[in-house]
C-alpha cells in the first residue's frame, strides 16, 4: 500500500487506520488479490483490511447494509 520509491503517498494505509482506530468499515472498488488473474501487487486493500481485521465491502455492499432504495 505505501511505495516507498513514489514521490507521492496513497491515502490507503491512512483510510484503512484510520477503520480501525474508530471500528468503521472501509468501503473500496478493489478486488482481493487472489481473485485476480495476474495481480500486479501482493496486497490490495481487502487483503490488507482481512489481514488487520478491518471489514471492507464494496459499493454494492455499502448500498445492501444501508438498505438503499430506488
Amino acid at each position: 500500500l505505501l511505495d516507498v520509491k513514489s514521490p507521492y503517498q496513497s491515502a490507503d494505509a491512512y483510510v484503512i487506520a484510520f477503520a480501525k482506530l474508530r471500528s468503521g468499515i472501509v468501503i473500496s472498488q478493489e478486488t482481493s488479490a487472489h481473485e485476480k488473474r495476474n495481480p500486479k501487487k501482493n496486497h490490495y486493500i481487502p487483503d490488507v483490511c482481512r489481514d488487520l481485521g478491518v471489514p471492507c465491502i464494496n459499493l454494492l455492499g455499502l448500498m445492501r447494509k444501508e438498505k438503499w432504495k430506488f
